[in-house]
């Protein structure tokens, strides 16, 4: 996740290839500052963490309720609960993320592009964030669209997220192909209701690879090396 800045407290522990690499008192969030540019990289949870099968809750309107299926097919080895609702805007979405009985391991948010006011939707986030901010990872879809205020809801949607330490975006206002989008500019034409989930569902099985120690992405280990030399 880009950040505007390296915080405040961060101790720098060492220049690597990738560059400066920054962790905080705490060591549960590191950065990497290169090229003007700064990322927070992911936190992962401890080994053993996850519950087996990993838990995951979606939250979504129609792009959500359009995949869903799809996406379930394609982490059968997961416990995957969806609400999707067709027209929901960010105020619907906080109810069922504070209704959860039980944070599972990943809550994935889809919610933004039915909002037509900014500030609404910045304060309707923060609350379903607040509820299922206890989540070992919690992602957030970007919205896409034709409505002015998408773009600032997006802004706020990457803002949000850099700041929490589990936080992460999947990007589908830029991944997007808008010539697989109808007229609406907004859903997947017939045929390409999976479209969602050909980000989202590698996105999630990435990340629990690396949260289970295994996979390409088990970079730990580089990372503390690379900063020690």
């Amino acid at each position: 996740m880009s950040v505007p800045a390296v915080p405040s407290d961060a101790l720098s522990v060492g220049i690597a290839e990738i560059g400066r690499i920054w962790t905080t008192r705490d060591n549960h969030r590191l950065f990497v500052e290169a090229g003007g540019r700064v990322e927070r990289w992911l936190s992962l949870p401890p080994d053993g963490a996850l519950s087996n099968p990993p838990t995951a809750f979606m939250i979504g309107d129609s792009i959500l309720d359009g995949g869903q299926n799809d996406i379930v097919a394609h982490m059968s080895d997961w416990n995957v609960t969806v609400d999707a609702v067709i027209g929901r805007g960010s105020s619907g979405g906080i109810t069922p993320a504070e209704s959860l009985l039980a944070i599972p391991d990943v809550v994935v948010v889809e919610l933004g592009v039915n909002d037509v006011d900014a500030q609404s939707f910045a304060a309707n986030a923060q609350r379903i964030l607040a509820a299922v901010g206890g989540a070992r990872l919690v992602v957030w879809v970007t919205a896409h669209g034709p409505q002015p205020v998408t773009d600032q809801v997006d802004r706020s949607i990457v803002a949000m997220m850099g700041s929490i330490p589990n936080g992460a975006i999947l990007d589908w206002d830029r991944l997007v192909p808008p010539e697989l989008l109808g007229s609406d500019g907004v859903h997947p034409i017939t045929g390409q209701e999976g479209l969602l989930g050909s980000f989202l569902v590698p996105l999630l099985q990435t990340w629990r690879d690396a949260a289970s120690g295994r996979g390409p992405t088990r970079c730990d280990r580089d990372v503390v090396n690379a900063a020690r030399g």
